[in-house]
């Protein structure tokens, strides 16, 4: 998590916020009765560039919904290995619009690459 956060710091990037995934998950799986842990402190960590996020915005007003965050999770069958995933956007719209999210797909690529080295 740590590493995620230096990264997005490193580009000049700032967490919005931090979902507790994992606590969420816990807490809910009472109500039906399943107890089995399924993450062991999971976070999504939502960020936002402003500049990228007005270029996706200004390439096609549908790229409004356009989140970028990462998740940070150890499963608890291996409780020494972190993993890192994120959510792709749909490449759709104009050819700009496209251009657009593809750096976004380069920017969440290359926070994870320098988390995980």
């Amino acid at each position: 998590r740590d590493r995620v956060v230096r990264a997005l710091e490193n580009r000049g990037l700032a967490v919005n916020y931090t979902a507790k995934v994992g606590e969420m998950i816990d807490r809910n799986g009472r109500d039906p009765g399943r107890d089995r842990r399924i993450y062991n402190q999971a976070e999504v960590i939502k960020f936002c560039s402003a500049a990228l996020s007005r270029d996706t915005m200004e390439a096609d007003l549908r790229n409004m919904f356009l989140s970028v965050s990462i998740a940070v999770y150890p499963l608890p069958q291996s409780p020494g290995t972190v993993h890192l995933s994120y959510r792709l956007p749909a490449a759709q719209g104009s050819g700009q619009s496209i251009r657009t999210l593809r750096a976004v797909e380069k920017l969440l690529a290359d926070i994870t690459a320098e988390a995980l080295n």
